[in-house]
């Protein structure tokens, strides 16, 4: 079993430092994007001659989308619930190679790949009844109502 450690310090390492690439990633697009609105609107007020052209424009159905600021940190549903199905599929593949490979490792490794699968198992469908039950909640509450197939953001 000690010589499992190394190995699950090293796969836990590499999972840590992939999420925090990924958050800053997801951090910047969104910080890039709502700089980007800032500056069209800011443009934007400066083109309007008086405060009734900018009110009639605000007041349309225009004016009100461009305004809206939840318009690019709106989430997909349907790609969220994807997502949790896409990675509890994953992970059922990696419990499932580890729990494969189990008995071409001597000694007493053996074990920690018999724990180590088990526990991708689990955790892998854990995933899919969270994307389950996320569907189902979300379906209950309207929000995938709200948020049709084929919307993007615009």
């Amino acid at each position: 079993m000690n010589d499992l450690a190394p190995v699950l310090a090293f796969i836990t390492l590499f999972l840590v430092v992939g999420w925090v690439i990924k958050s800053l990633s997801v951090q910047h697009t969104t910080r890039a994007a709502l700089a980007a609105q800032t500056e069209l609107h800011t443009k934007l007020l400066e083109r309007f001659g008086s405060t009734q052209e900018l009110r009639a424009y605000l007041e349309s159905e225009a004016g009100k989308k461009m305004l809206d600021l939840r318009l690019f940190q709106r989430v997909e549903p349907y790609a969220r619930l994807l997502s949790a199905v896409r990675t509890g599929i994953l992970v059922i593949a990696a419990g499932i190679g580890l729990l494969t490979i189990t008995g071409m490792v001597p000694g007493a490794a053996r074990d920690g790949f018999d724990v180590l699968g088990t526990l991708a198992l689990v955790l892998g469908a854990g995933f899919l009844v969270s994307a389950g039950v996320s569907y189902l909640l979300a379906k209950r509450l309207g929000l995938l109502d709200a948020a049709p197939r084929g919307e993007g953001r615009e």
